[in-house]
């Protein structure tokens, strides 16, 4: 993990920023929190880094939970034109279910979803 972990974060961020900065029409509130939820996580990363970096370097694979279809379909597409690995879902237990039979390197998850929201999905993933 460690600063591969990061450096992978901070891709994801810039190719979504970059899409956003050309395509300002599919911003929405989902995605601002979710890319708010994700700034929040690198800078945790930063704090727990460790003093070296990690030398084997390798292509992440990223899950992305929204209930909304067209924020999804933005996120797979955006991402994967960056070169990352891409599974979505659009509901928290769906999730959390992926999460148990692959290793992912980082979850993007829209805080506001019914049902099981992102927050708890967060919280289950963290124990």
């Amino acid at each position: 993990t460690g600063f591969t972990r990061i450096s992978h974060i901070s891709n994801v961020l810039e190719v979504l920023l970059k899409e956003l900065h050309i395509k300002p029409s599919q911003l929405t509130p989902s995605i601002l929190r979710t890319i708010a939820a994700a700034v929040d996580c690198l800078g945790a990363l930063l704090e727990e880094a460790p003093s070296t970096p990690d030398l084997i370097a390798q292509t992440p694979l990223i899950l992305a939970v929204d209930d909304e279809p067209v924020v999804l379909d933005s996120f797979r597409k955006i991402l994967v034109l960056a070169g990352f690995s891409v599974d979505t879902v659009e509901s928290g237990p769906e999730a959390l279910g992926l999460v148990q039979r692959h290793d992912y390197d980082f979850v993007f998850t829209d805080l506001k979803m019914p049902g099981l929201n992102g927050r708890q999905v967060y919280e289950r993933l963290r124990e």
